[in-house]
């Protein structure tokens, strides 16, 4: 009977270790970004900033040279393996939300959290909050 649950728990840490340089990465970009005073709310500009054609995302030319202006100490390898694990979908860009949302997880629910709903042809913003009853409700 302990063979299954020891075979889990193996195989979940086996997992774990095998991301354990990636989870290193983001928490050590997390805190050197703190460490300079940035954090979530301040992404958003700081990639306005660095997007240098506009295309509201940034590609890894433009992601290195966000991080080596900032001069939070990495080295050119560990900006290319912090961008491809927020690259998500290896489109070769990334935006503020895949950026938030891998390093911040509870920020990200608390910014993005909004669902857009059409509602007759206009958009409205609804935010869906859980009540006691397990019902959902919708506040505008």
């Amino acid at each position: 009977y302990m063979a299954m649950p020891v075979a889990i728990i193996g195989y979940q840490f086996t997992v774990i270790w095998g991301n354990r340089a990636q989870i290193l990465l983001l928490h050590s970009t997390r805190d050197r970004l703190a460490k300079w005073g940035f954090g979530p709310y301040e992404i958003p500009r700081l990639f306005q900033l660095f997007d240098l054609d506009d295309s509201d995302e940034i590609d890894l030319e433009e992601f290195k040279q966000l991080l080596q202006q900032m001069e939070i100490g990495f080295r050119e390898d560990d900006i290319v393996e912090l961008f491809k694990t927020i690259d998500k979908d290896s489109g070769g860009s990334i935006d503020t939300k895949e950026f938030i949302k891998t390093l911040y997880p509870d920020e990200y629910r608390t910014m993005f959290g909004k669902k857009a709903a059409v509602d007759g042809g206009a958009r409205k913003t609804m935010l869906l909050s859980s009540e006691p009853s397990g019902e959902l409700a919708c506040s505008q």
